[in-house]
């Protein structure tokens, strides 16, 4: 078995089980393993990730995890660079939806939608996915998105914009 030390920064940190010590603890793993997928099987989808730094270099997602690594990882930043965010709500979240409307976002609110039939749509129009389902984003086709962390509409809200 090889251990891993994981640092997380403090927002990803409320993402981890409950039995992980607050933000620093210690993985075991077998074979070779890439930082996203031990990341991912801690509970923390990808699109959440800013960076990893392993011993001291940035590195990538695919960087493969040795044996007595030090990782720390890096929350996501704002997003910059988007003329104008178009955003594909999920069913569940349609205060959201009103909100982001309201301030002028083009935004596809849908309903009983499967998880594939959401991701497929906002990867090929070039869409944000915000949800609530942690298990979505850890999808590997799932590249701009949101974990929404809140049940008040308002702070939702105040996070979207603040990220996008």
């Amino acid at each position: 078995m090889k251990t891993v030390t994981f640092h997380f920064d403090q927002d990803l940190a409320e993402l981890l089980p409950r039995s992980w010590p607050f933000n620093t603890g210690r993985y075991r793993f077998a074979g070779p393993q890439s930082a996203k997928h031990l990341i991912k099987a801690l509970g923390i989808p990808h699109t959440e990730v800013g960076a990893i730094v392993a011993n001291g270099s940035v590195l990538g997602l695919d960087y493969l995890v040795r044996d007595g690594d030090l990782i720390e990882v890096l929350g996501s930043p704002r997003v910059m660079g988007l003329d104008v965010p178009c955003f594909l709500i999920d069913g569940h979240l349609g205060r959201l939806n009103a909100g982001l409307r309201m301030l002028g976002f083009d935004c596809a609110h849908v309903f009983d939608y499967s998880d594939t039939e959401l991701v497929d749509p906002a990867s090929s129009h070039g869409r944000i996915l915000p949800t609530r389902d942690r298990r979505l984003l850890m999808r590997k086709s799932v590249v701009r998105s949101h974990l929404v962390r809140s049940l008040n509409s308002l702070t939702q809200l105040r996070d979207v914009i603040h990220r996008f």
